[in-house]
């Protein structure tokens, strides 16, 4: 039955949409003509864009990967970041400096369409600035006229459409260059200010590290002398001592040369990282360093016991030198084991660096011994404790800062390869893959798009003619319908006769 009900329903339709045919199709031709015609009052616009390749896939070892920052391309982002990351570079685009600095490479503000909305703007805003309205107004058209997507990987596209074919490319091609050059300019000044920062923190660590080191060895010169119950000094060794200070540090400031210009050339060097040097500890140079760090402890006891050329002192000083050459010697046969594959000017200059190295500790160590034997400290048995409690906090500060200072030092050389990597990579991180090119044809209006529009507007307008006179339309159309409004039953139907045809066939 309802099957039935269904088919009556379908023929009832098809019967009314074809009695009203004509209603549907003449509005179908007529609404797409206008609206075909109408697409030629619509001004065209040009679409023209360029390629740019942001982040390309560079194969680095990972300490390179990590000092600069970057151990994979966009392209291995997860979409939302993409995004995201897509969504930032729009609003650079189209950012009241971006819009500044295309002004200046074209000079689009000279247009009497941006001066008349520029104008609007300083009557809403009177604190504003003429040469502002204009740039507000160019970046609320570059809002409107450019789009940017992902055209591949780690490329994309910037895409300009614009009244004019030709603007369209130049605005393109200039807003590719403007976004390289900004790109690359942030990316420098990051890694730039990184480094001051890490530079000031290295100086600021260094001075907290001398002065730690000067504390410390204060402390175990004084506790010596206590344990000694011995500590005068004569005149003539505060002389002496005051003449090997200042020679000490003479002596510092020229190995610090030294060590600052053997790592501009070991940082030439390919395949060495200057953020990495060092060498193992063998027995040997153990053994020599500790010897040496004890007999630092004991010259503050010769000094105030004996005059400087006494002979004591003399071969303190004689076994001294022979400990930083048995050093230097180690540190010879080091550099040649672990650095075997470079030249032998190369390992020279390490040999150099590591022994100069060796030397300035040795001195950074002994320069507070020396001005601890200056003193004249009463040896008093109960204050040990005392000292012995501070000598312990004061190494544990000394041993904090010292890791600090050696990790801000390492950012330091990181961030001079990282500036040298970034600048390097300027022509190559971001590149114009495909310059935008003159559009030969408008990309809008799509007359085609408008004409399809234009015929399903024209038959949605003859079905809703169709549906509205057929809800105005009063007369019986079924059998129902009358019996619904007689209240009486039909009890047979008469055909619709048309009798011209019907005498025509007879």
């Amino acid at each position: 039955m309802s099957n039935t009900v269904s088919q009556i329903e379908i023929r009832d339709i098809l019967s009314l949409l074809w009695r009203r045919k004509w209603l549907i199709i003449i509005p179908v031709p007529l609404v797409a003509a206008i609206a075909f015609a109408g697409s030629y009052l619509i001004a065209p616009e040009y679409e023209s864009s360029t390629i740019i390749q942001i982040d390309p896939q560079i194969q680095l070892i990972g300490d390179l990967q990590r000092i600069i920052g970057q151990p994979t391309g966009v392209g291995s982002i997860r979409p939302r970041e993409r995004q995201d990351i897509l969504r930032s570079m729009y609003n650079d685009i189209v950012s009241s400096r971006y819009a500044e600095l295309l002004n200046t490479r074209m000079n689009l503000v000279q247009n009497p369409k941006i001066e008349q909305q520029a104008q609007t703007y300083i009557q809403l805003q009177p604190d504003l600035s003429i040469e502002m309205a204009r740039i507000q107004v160019l970046q609320e058209q570059l809002k409107k006229n450019v789009n940017i997507s992902w055209a591949s990987g780690d490329q994309i596209e910037i895409t300009v459409n614009y009244t004019n074919a030709a603007q369209a490319r130049d605005i393109a091609n200039h807003l590719g260059d403007i976004f390289i050059a900004e790109k690359l300019r942030k990316d420098l000044n990051q890694i730039r200010s990184s480094q001051g920062f890490s530079d000031n923190q290295l100086e600021k660590y260094e001075l907290k590290v001398q002065n730690k080191m000067a504390e410390v060895t204060e402390v175990e010169q004084s506790l010596a002398r206590l344990r000694n119950a011995s500590a005068t000094a004569s005149e003539i060794n505060r002389s002496e001592i005051e003449d090997e200070i200042v020679q000490t540090d003479t002596e510092i400031e020229d190995l610090r040369q030294v060590e600052q210009n053997l790592l501009i050339q070991l940082r030439g060097v390919k395949n060495l990282n200057t953020s990495e040097l060092e060498i193992s500890n063998s027995e040997t140079r153990q053994a020599a360093n500790k010897e040496l760090r004890n007999r630092l402890r004991q010259i503050g006891d010769l000094l105030s016991r004996y005059i400087w050329n006494d002979p004591q002192v003399i071969k303190f000083k004689v076994r001294q030198n022979n400990l930083l050459n048995d050093i230097e010697t180690e540190n010879e046969s080091l550099v040649d084991q672990k650095y075997s594959k470079f030249n032998e000017t190369t390992r020279q200059n390490l040999t150099s660096l590591f022994n100069t190295r060796s030397r300035l500790d040795y001195l950074y160590s002994k320069k507070p011994y020396l001005e601890s034997a200056l003193g004249d400290l009463t040896p008093t048995i109960d204050l040990i404790p005392q000292y012995e409690s501070q000598l312990t906090q004061l190494q544990t500060e000394l041993q904090v800062n010292t890791d600090i200072r050696d990790r801000f030092w390492r950012q330091t050389v990181s961030s001079d390869i990282s500036q040298e990597l970034a600048e390097d990579r300027s022509s190559s991180k971001y590149r114009k893959v495909e310059p935008a090119k003159l559009a030969l044809t408008p990309s809008k209006p799509n007359r085609r798009k408008i004409l399809i529009l234009g015929i399903v507007l024209g038959l949605a307008i003859g079905g809703a003619a169709v549906l509205l006179i057929e809800l105005l339309d009063s007369s019986f159309k079924k059998v129902e319908d009358v019996e619904e409004a007689l209240g009486l039953q039909v009890l047979g139907i008469s055909p619709k006769v048309d009798f011209d045809k019907h005498l025509m066939r007879n």
